[in-house]
């Protein structure tokens, strides 16, 4: 059950009152930011913290899906923006360093959550596309590693999530240009990866990365023995921009385990189905399951 560096944050510092914070810097880079919502009168509170999406070069907490507001006067809700690859510029951004920055983010929370009179009982992690595969990934992968945090995973949320890079139906929705799909896959996985065809996976030397997909892809790391959290997944049928096989894929992984999962596949999204209607009036109806999902965590 839920329990009720240069810095340009602005906040209410009696803890009585409990806070709200905006840009909260939480490392040196300008991009490790974060938004906070501290409630007041409670002694401690479950997080809820949401990555944004955005192809992991583009996107901002500023994109939190407006139904976690609902949850600020019993819980801690927060937003994080985490440094972005830069495919073209190099920029040693790989998928360690972002989830370092989730690592990083979650320990700032607790920091500051405390100093406001609150204590982070436990951690639910949600996220958009990728965002929703780095809550995935860190829960699943780099939690157990990590004792910057030291908050317990209560469950991810994956809103159309990438889950499994070596997916056989392949990433066909042009979005990226060949180079730049090469450059971005390069980036993630820290090592040279040329992509030569959009269905990637059926391409004459892809067996030479698929070791790399399998490193930054959650559905390899479901383990009932490394703690994998509960984890609910949405995701529409028709999306162009992330595979539904990909949820189909981790739901499979995850089917085999006593894992607490469940996977919601909405058919009322109107418009572009990777977007599930975040946007939509009257809101799609896989809100109100994953709200009852988050309520029993």
């Amino acid at each position: 059950m839920l329990a009720a560096g240069c810095n340009t944050s602005t906040q209410v510092k009696n803890p009585l009152k409990g806070a709200n914070i905006t840009n909260l810097s939480y490392g040196t880079d300008a991009q490790q930011t974060l938004d906070i919502s501290i409630p007041s009168g409670i002694g401690a509170a479950t997080a809820i913290v949401y990555i944004h999406g955005g192809s992991y070069i583009s996107g901002d907490k500023a994109e939190m899906v407006s139904f976690l507001n609902d949850y600020k006067p019993k819980v801690i809700v927060a937003s994080i923006n985490y440094r972005l690859v830069v495919p073209s510029a190099q920029n040693n951004v790989h998928i360690d360093e972002m989830l370092a920055d989730v690592g990083s983010a979650l320990g700032k929370i607790k920091q500051t959550a405390r100093e406001n009179g609150v204590g982070v009982s436990k951690v639910i992690l949600m996220g958009h596309s990728a965002g929703a595969h780095l809550s995935l990934l860190y829960g699943y992968k780099y939690f157990p590693q990590d004792n910057n945090s030291a908050i317990p995973i209560a469950a991810c949320v994956s809103l159309a999530g990438p889950t499994d890079f070596t997916d056989d139906i392949g990433w066909t929705s042009g979005e990226f240009s060949l180079p730049e799909l090469s450059g971005l896959a390069s980036a993630l996985t820290g090592q040279m990866v040329i992509i030569t065809q959009n269905d990637y996976t059926q391409q004459s030397n892809y067996e030479t990365f698929r070791a790399a997909a399998e490193t930054i892809s959650p559905a390899y790391y479901v383990s009932q023995s490394k703690g994998v959290p509960p984890t609910i997944m949405v995701h529409a049928e028709g999306d162009n921009t992330v595979p539904y096989s990909n949820s189909a894929r981790l739901n499979t992984a995850l089917n085999s385990t006593n894992i607490v999962h469940q996977l919601l596949t909405p058919t009322d999204i109107v418009g572009d189905k990777h977007s599930l209607g975040l946007h939509s009036n009257p809101p799609p109806s896989w809100i109100a399951a994953v709200q009852a999902f988050i309520e029993t965590r």
